[in-house]
This record gives structure tokens, sequence and C-alpha cells, in this order.
């Protein structure tokens, strides 16, 4: 562990979030987290396949993340989504169960403030979160909670770390309320590669870099083969393009024009 990071894990978060504030604090606004900031920070790791592949979700973007919650355009387009239309989040709808994996920050945070006890946090390693001290642990292939009793499942970044990616969609599948739930999981997704990439469970870190663009990835997705993932898991699939639906909008919130978020659902 780096001096830096030593020093920081003996500070209290909320001592940490407030100095953060103090320190960016500007004309401009987070649309997630709403703090006042001079502006965003770079975000992406620039590993040569990601750019090459034109990897989504994985382009280094200039003045990307809030310097407080760390929210991106990924968290902002999920953002803007469900604050312009989803009816819990219009005051059409109260007491939503909401389970949320591998928590970004800034979602975590006005989820669980809109929500309350609706709202519970889980991860594979709940101490790696410094934010919040009630991450529960669970494993995405093999869920502990309830059939058909999750009316929105969040669950970013993960499907491309899973083993056993049919496992894990199947038991996504079977804890979302049929009909009415929502998963949104957006993946890492290569607009330049022409066939899909899997078998990182046999691979060490570095050839994973090398084909996947991150050393604990086991698989590529196209936009092609993810959204057969989904279907043949049995969801049904719905893009959403945030700059067809509001286009100043989307460019006031500087989304990414190549990410379309996906709204999943169980129909059955």
């Amino acid at each position: 562990m780096s001096l830096k990071k030593r020093i920081g894990s003996m500070i209290p978060y909320p001592a940490i979030a407030i100095g953060r504030k103090v320190v960016h604090f500007g004309p401009n606004r987070c649309e997630v987290c709403g703090t006042a900031t001079r502006g965003r920070i770079d975000s992406g790791y620039g590993f040569p396949v990601l750019e090459e592949l034109q990897v989504v979700g994985g382009l280094k973007r200039r003045k990307d993340l809030c310097p407080v919650c760390h929210s991106g355009s990924r968290e902002r387009l999920i953002w803007f989504y469900l604050t312009r239309h989803h009816a819990a989040f219009r005051g059409g709808a109260s007491g939503l169960k909401v389970a949320h994996f591998a928590p970004e920050k800034g979602l975590s945070i006005e989820l669980r403030g809109r929500f309350r006890s609706g709202y519970t946090a889980y991860d594979l390693a709940p101490h790696r979160y410094r934010h919040m001290n009630d991450v529960q642990p669970q494993n995405l292939e093999g869920l502990t909670l309830a059939d058909n009793s999750v009316d929105l499942v969040v669950a970013n970044h993960i499907m491309e770390h899973v083993y056993d990616l049919p496992k894990a969609l199947s038991e996504v599948r079977r804890v979302l309320k049929q009909g009415s739930g929502l998963a949104i999981m957006q993946v890492p997704i290569a607009l330049k590669m022409d066939d899909h990439r899997d078998g990182g469970q046999d691979m060490g870190p570095q050839q994973r870099i090398d084909v996947f663009g991150q050393d604990d990835h086991v698989r590529l997705f196209t936009p092609e083969s993810y959204e057969q993932s989904l279907k043949s898991a049995g969801f049904s699939v719905e893009s959403f393009n945030a700059f067809a639906d509001d286009a100043a909008l989307a460019t006031q919130w500087e989304l990414d024009p190549f990410e379309t978020l996906l709204l999943i659902r169980d129909p059955a």
C-alpha cells in the first residue's frame, strides 16, 4: 500500500468527503451527487486494446469524473434515465426494493437517500467500501435473495468478471420481479471488434490485460454478443439513447454519445 493510501485509510471517510468538497469547490455541479465543483477529473486506464477496439466503458476520457462522488459518464447516463423516466424517481411509486451490486459511490449515496430501508448494497468483497459500512456479501453466481423479490437491480461492470455468465444472469432473472422489475447491468462494449472474446478464466493477469483490457476481466462483449447473452437468459432488452431522448440535456450532462443504456426486464 502506498503512503498516500496508508494515510488516507486512517482518516474517517466523512472527513475525506468534506475535504474533497472544499478542495474542489467551484461553479459547476455534479448531476449525480449535486456537489458544487470546479470541474471533472480524467478517467480510464489507457491500455492499448481498449483504445484499439474502442471499448465503451474502458476508454480514457478527459474531464469525466466528479472529484467528490467519482461518478463518470456511465453513472450520469443511469441517473439521467432514472430521474427522467422511472416512475419511482418521478413520484409515481414508493417502497421499491433496490439491490445494488458493486455499488458505485455516487449512485449508492443517492439511491440509499431515496429508498432508505428498501436499498441494499452487495459485493463479493464488502470490505472494499469506505463510504458505506453495511455492504452485504453476495456472489452473483449464487444469490441468497428470494425469488421475484427485487424491483431494481443495479449491477454495472460485473458480467465481464464472473466466471459463469449464464449462471449469474440466471440468478439476476430469478430475483428480479417479473414484468415490473428493471435491471441495469452495463458492461464494457467493444465497438470495433468482430467477435465476442471469452476464455479469460484460464489466463494470467497480463494476458487478460492484453486481450480484454483489465487483469480481472474474463470476457469482452460486442454490442450484439451482450444483447444475445441477455436474451438467451430469458430477458427482454430495450435500448435507451439519451441523445435521442433529449440531445441538448445529454450534451449538457456530457454523456458519452457511444454508450447506450440497456433496460433489462424479465417479461415472463
